[in-house]
């Protein structure tokens, strides 16, 4: 994935550059966030809309329980 934090050295011996994992590292946390804040945002709009059709819900199932049966 990253090869150019792995170095050999002149007996073979493989070595990796933590540090320059950081880098990677935050901007794929910066990435993962403005996930989470668009899904945020997502969630608090379906929450939004979801608060008015409750309400219709629940009076439509009042209005059918109060609805006289056909015989």
């Amino acid at each position: 994935m990253l090869p150019e934090l792995v170095s050999t050295d002149a007996n073979g011996y493989k070595s990796v550059a933590y540090v320059n994992v950081v880098p990677v590292l935050v901007e794929a946390l910066k990435a993962e966030h403005a996930r989470v804040n668009r899904l945020e945002a997502q969630v608090q709009e379906i929450e939004t809309l979801q608060g008015p059709t409750d309400g219709l819900t629940a009076r439509l199932m009042q209005s059918e329980a109060e609805r006289p049966t056909r015989k």
